[in-house]
């Protein structure tokens, strides 16, 4: 908290300064203010941020507005890094490139193209990803803050309305093109961007028709080094090792501790490729009358190439039943022997959450070696029995995705004396392709007479360190693994050195799975929308309208994999498949500063396995097949209408314009797919009823059916007929689950100008935002381990919001303007995640014993966690912002090319809800409560752009830094078993540079990332212990453009 104050603070401090200075250059200049601006002749920069604050100020709605010049000087690569800009306005990223958007504290946007909703990629609702939009195909980004009745609903932070260009809207013809090279310093390549614009307008006999066609290619490839590291818990009384712990508060008895536990350390790989288009065709047929049909297309691709080691406590030895060391934090106290320190002392952090002090270890040895497990026999690093240390698994990291997605539209609009009606047909698709296939070898010792097992592991030291607010996780320069073979009452020692790591002979298989998911979006709305002018002293028009969609979501999964240690070696694979077994680069996070780190390693070749998939298949016996438990579709239809007024009017000769209106919706929808009972359910509920289980499948056995009359005793006792089919089909049957709502949502937007530069704007609406389409699945998605299952809810209603705005814009000259804006939002209900510990039955989870064993169809399996998504209490968010935007052309040369983009965003929720309490708080008999904030909300956020831009000059530029507060990832993560996982504070800092060669081309040079702060996440608290920490690419571009 101390840092946001000071980022608050030195922020407010610039502002006065900056005002300060804008209102010296503007007081020099009042006297020939006007025709100084009528004698520059801007451009660049300049005259797109003038443009587009000029539209801004005559627009009712609070709307922010970002044109393409704009866009095309930033080294912005998609919509979500070029919407970064905006106040209120936060984004995340994947490997350093924008990939979601937040808006005024929530990602739940509508993304439309030209007015029109898109489909995303996957099984989510918002519209087209970001990273599969191009920069390159915007004319122009509108965020619409406080919406009105004749937009769609769909969004409870904002709208992004993404706008093409349109030929009969050129003056002259217009032919750019733009190539550009990066290179991106992690994945040491140079990629490349290459993106062309045409068009023109045409004067025929049948009328003007205007044509332009937009085409944008990217091919990059990108590296992201991640390490993750869950926290366990070291207890007071522990299942293992009781911990010896003690808080600095004067109390000498032992307290819990987080240290850390399973950890993933990987380098990841992937090539991206992104062909996209957008065109438009008008015809004006007469005056007032025009028709028009448009379209954009982007085929989207991402390979995975990726590498992980895997590190978790090794299992409980046969020799050592009694005490299992493996999970012990070895360097609790330092370790000497023979008066050498061998082991250094452990380290560890208090944290305060809600006024409860928690131990965090932040450095020290794990499995050190230091016990033998057996109290009559002293502890010897260097003979123990049972060699303490990691077990160590790699696995190639092959997320993929394949997504084609489409826009189309058609319509026309005819323009009367005082009428005007719009009406089109439009539609919008994604088909997405996500195959991910991942081999899992376990580290082990070849001359193990169980190699081929969990048993022939090595197991090796590792070194844990989170000082510096840095994680860091590997084994010392000097540190071996060691492995122990108990044959015939002898004990054979075996040692080996970290380049044993490097050879693929030291590996055996533990599991390889074959997945792939299947998306299959669809929209198609109809419209037609009128509105009439008036010549009014107070109603200037009147707007209605109609608008009715079908929308669905399906998804498709198969998956296939094979047993646990199934007996293959890795050199039989890369005898195979040559080539099969790769090393990895041995650099990770070499670019962020280096550390501590496993990092030299084997895993599969993920191009290999994709390049030959159907082989690798053949060879692993694996038959990949669709799960219908784990395919749904949803279905969506939607009618709208709406009725809006407008009206200008003077008040005590001041002016005042707005609008009010009120939309009403009918959704119907329809959810599908299949589910499962498990045999005790079923046996259970049919003896409660006075039947018997065995007696209805050998009468099912015998003919293939039952008679009628047991259908019809089973119908009468209660049971539905979804219900009987799964008693006969393994506990399968469908389902599908439909509900149907009305939503009334009034809106309303004032602008109060009382003198020329100032307005003062007053909003307020209904909102609304449904479920995704994955939450109200009706089926599950069942791992192929023991990790948690997510289950639908189709039962999920939408969330609903009231907000309210109040705006104050004072332009002091022209492109130029000083705002601050109040926003408050108060939320019905929010969808949030519960977790339901042995909620479901998992066919492909493992059973610990009686309690979690279970069977569906007569398959045996495990009680995992269940993780269903549920309306949760809601809460409200409010905030203020601040905006500067300032030429100072007032400045002697040559500081009169210089100006400044400042925004300030304070955002502050509240929720009735918390999580639960970490379960060995509730062993220590604490139950304290732990507030949760809204998703994505970051506290304060700003970003700071500095540009320098002056007419007949060739060189143009902008630095622009940007900067948000930690923020909630999710509720429920699998970093952190189960509990909230957290994004740490973090800014970036991006340049670019534009250097005008003649009329024609021009240079450009950009860097992104230049900072390079890493990415870090915080595991059960936001000041808890690091679960994950990333190094997103710095990028440096180099481009030419040319406007003919």
């Amino acid at each position: 908290m101390n840092i946001n104050t000071v980022n608050s603070n030195g922020l407010s401090k610039c502002l006065v300064v900056v005002i300060t200075l804008c209102s010296l250059n503007g007081h020099a200049q009042n006297s020939n203010e006007d025709s100084a601006i009528e004698e520059v002749v801007v451009y660049s920069i300049r005259k797109s941020l003038e443009s587009a604050l000029a539209e801004k100020r005559d627009k009712v709605n609070l709307t922010e507005i970002i044109n393409a010049d704009d866009i095309g000087k930033l080294p912005d690569e998609n919509v979500a890094e070029v919407l970064e800009n905006i106040p209120g306005v936060q984004i995340t990223r994947d490997a350093g490139i924008g990939d979601g958007v937040s808006i005024r504290g929530s990602d739940q946007n509508r993304v439309e193209m030209n007015g029109r909703g898109t489909t995303p990629s996957g099984d989510s609702r918002g519209g087209i990803s970001f990273s599969d939009l191009p920069a390159a195909l915007v004319k122009s980004l509108h965020v619409v803050k406080v919406p009105s009745a004749d937009m769609v609903e769909g969004s409870l932070g904002g709208t992004i309305n993404v706008k093409t260009y349109r030929g009969l809207s050129l003056k002259k013809p217009l032919k750019v093109i733009s190539l550009k090279s990066e290179y991106a310093q992690n994945a040491e390549d140079w990629n490349r961007n290459f993106s062309f614009t045409v068009g023109d307008k045409f004067s025929t006999g049948i009328g003007e028709i205007g044509a332009i066609l937009t085409v944008s290619h990217i091919d990059k490839s990108i590296r992201q080094d991640s390490i993750r590291v869950s926290p366990s818990v070291r207890k007071v009384v522990d299942k293992y090792i009781n911990s010896t712990y003690l808080l600095p508060d004067g109390n000498n008895d032992p307290d819990p501790y987080y240290y850390p536990g399973y950890s993933e350390i990987s380098s990841n790989n992937e090539e991206r490729e992104n062909t996209a288009l957008s065109g438009s065709l008008e015809w004006r047929a007469a005056p007032g009358l025009k028709f028009f049909v448009e379209g954009s297309y982007s085929d989207f691709s991402k390979r995975g190439r990726g590498q992980m080691a895997i590190t978790q406590p090794a299992d409980i030895s046969d020799r050592c039943t009694n005490l299992n060391t493996d999970r012990e934090t070895d360097s609790i106290n330092p370790v000497v022997l023979d008066g050498i320190p061998v082991m250094p002392q452990a380290t560890f952090d208090v944290i305060n959450v809600e006024g409860l002090d928690i131990g965090i270890m932040t450095s020290g040895m794990m499995g050190g070696g230091i016990r033998n497990c057996r109290a009559d026999v002293a502890a010897d690093y260097d003979s123990k029995p049972t060699n303490d240390g990691v077990q160590i698994k790699t696995k190639n990291v092959s997320g993929t995705r394949d997504t084609k997605s489409h826009v189309f539209a058609l319509g026309g609009e005819w323009l009367g004396d005082n009428v005007e009606v719009k009406f089109e047909l439009s539609g919008a698709s994604s088909k997405t392709s996500s195959p991910s296939f991942q081999t899992i070898f376990q580290y082990n010792n070849p001359e193990h007479l169980r190699f081929l097992t969990g048993n022939g592991k090595i197991r090796m030291p590792m070194f844990y360190d989170t000082r510096g607010d840095y994680l860091q996780y590997g084994p010392l320069e000097d540190a071996v693994g060691r492995s122990s073979s108990f044959v015939a009452g002898t004990t054979t020692f075996f040692t080996f050195d970290q380049s044993a790591l490097l050879d693929p002979k030291n590996y055996a298989l533990f599991l390889a799975k074959d997945l792939e998911g299947f998306f299959d979006n669809d929209l198609y709305a109809q419209k037609i929308d009128a509105k009439w002018d008036f010549d009014h002293k107070f109603l200037s028009g009147l707007s209605v309208g109609v608008r009715t969609s079908q929308r669905s979501n399906s998804k498709q999964r198969s998956s296939a994999q094979t047993s646990q240690y199934p007996g293959i070696t890795a050199l039989q694979l890369e005898e195979a498949f040559p080539g099969f077994m790769v090393e990895t680069e041995g650099d990770l996070f070499s670019n962020a500063g280096g550390g501590l780190y496993l990092d030299e390693f084997v895993t599969a070749s993920s191009e290999v396995i994709f390049n030959q998939r159907e082989a690798v298949r053949e060879f692993l016996s694996l038959e990949a097949d669709l799960d219908p438990l784990q395919s749904f579709e949803v279905e969506e239809d939607t009618a709208a209408a709406y009725i809006k007024a407008d009206f200008f009017v003077d008040v005590f000769d001041i002016p005042v314009r707005g609008n009010v209106g009120v939309r009403v919706i009918t959704t119907d929808q329809v959810a599908s797919g299949k589910k499962s009972l498990t045999t005790a359910e079923m046996t259970s509920s049919l003896d409660a009823q006075g039947f018997d289980y065995t007696d209805l499948l050998e009468e099912y056995s015998q003919s293939g059916s039952v008679s009628s009359q047991t259908v019809a005793d089973l119908t009468a006792a209660g049971f539905s007929s979804e219900t009987i089919e799964s008693f006969f089909n393994n506990g399968l049957s469908s389902i599908d689950e439909s509900q149907s709502y009305t939503n009334i949502l009034p809106s309303a937007s004032l602008v109060i100008s009382p003198i020329e530069k100032m307005q003062i704007r007053l909003g307020y609406a209904e909102i609304l935002r449904r479920p995704n389409f994955s939450q109200l699945s009706p089926t599950a998605v069942y791992p192929l381990d023991n990790s948690p299952v997510n289950v639908g809810n189709p039962s999920l209603k939408p969330t609903t919001a009231q907000q309210y705005d109040l705006t104050f814009e004072y332009y002091f000259r022209k492109g130029s303007v000083f705002s601050l804006g109040y926003f408050y939002k108060d939320l019905d209900s929010v969808i949030g995640k519960v977790s339901t510990p042995r909620g479901i039955c998992n066919v492909n989870a493992s059973s610990s014993g009686e309690a979690t064993s279970c069977s569906v169809g007569g398959i045996d399996g495990g009680l995992v966690t269940a993780v269903t998504p549920t309306n949760l209490p809601g809460g409200t968010i409010e905030g203020f912002e601040i905006a500067l935007q300032h030429s100072f052309i007032g400045l002697p040369q040559p500081f009169d090319g210089l100006g400044i983009i400042a925004n300030y965003a304070y955002q502050k929720g509240e929720r009735g809800l918390t999580f639960s309490t970490p379960g060995y708080l509730a062993d220590e008999g604490l139950e304290p409560d732990f507030p949760l904030n809204f998703v994505g909300l970051s506290e304060n956020s700003y970003n700071l752009t500095v540009y320098y831009d002056k007419p007949r000059f060739p060189l143009s530029g902008r630095l622009r830094y940007t900067y948000r507060d930690e923020f909630l990832q999710t509720e429920v993560s699998t970093v952190t078993a189960g509990l909230p996982l957290y994004t740490a504070a973090r800014g970036q800092l991006n340049a670019s540079m534009s250097y005008k060669i003649n009329k024609t081309f021009s240079l450009n040079f950009s860097g992104v990332n230049l900072t390079k702060e890493p990415v870090i996440h915080r595991a059960i608290f936001s000041t808890g212990p690091i679960g994950r920490m990333r190094d997103p690419d710095r990028r440096f571009s180099l481009g030419i453009r040319g406007r003919f």
